[in-house]
């Protein structure tokens, strides 16, 4: 089991009663671990790859901006064809890319909505998450905050 199953799992069986923000790198980013993490009524704060990487960021049709927040709606999909193909709404999962709420031969396809934020973390630096948290409460500075505390769990001795 890898690391993107074992949080899946962690949070599958997690039973908080307060609220809960789920703060991840780089190595978490899969729409396996935002479903499971919605599903569990979590809120999550994972890094992406940015959109000038070979992440799934590169192929959406996003600002054009340096910094942007917006949502972005997908239908996640194991077909292929050409309208699919030809759509920017769908987004192709291989046979082997996890994904447990849509079936290896599923011909149909699962919604999902993810929030993208690019920030500066420094003089042309940037950085891409993904949140499933309100945008008027949470503003990018505020996520930008929250995903820099993961740092000091991360590096602690």
């Amino acid at each position: 089991m890898d690391e993107r199953q074992s949080l899946c799992n962690m949070v599958d069986h997690l039973d908080l009663k307060t609220s809960t923000i789920i703060l991840a790198d780089r190595g978490y980013e899969s729409f396996n671990v935002y479903e499971h993490i919605n599903k569990s009524g979590y809120n999550y704060v994972i890094r992406g790859k940015d959109i000038k990487s070979n992440g799934f960021l590169s192929h959406l049709e996003l600002p054009q901006s340096s910094t942007f927040d917006v949502t972005v709606e997908l239908k996640l999909t194991r077909r292929q064809t050409k309208e699919i193909k030809s759509d920017k709404s769908y987004r192709f999962l291989s046979s082997t890319a996890k994904f447990d709420y849509l079936e290896k031969d599923s011909k149909d396809y699962y919604p999902i909505k993810l929030r993208v934020v690019r920030l500066e973390v420094e003089k042309g630096i940037y950085e891409c998450l993904l949140t499933n948290l309100d945008a008027n409460w949470f503003p990018p500075s505020e996520l930008k905050t929250l995903y820099h505390l993961r740092w000091g769990i991360g590096v602690s001795r």
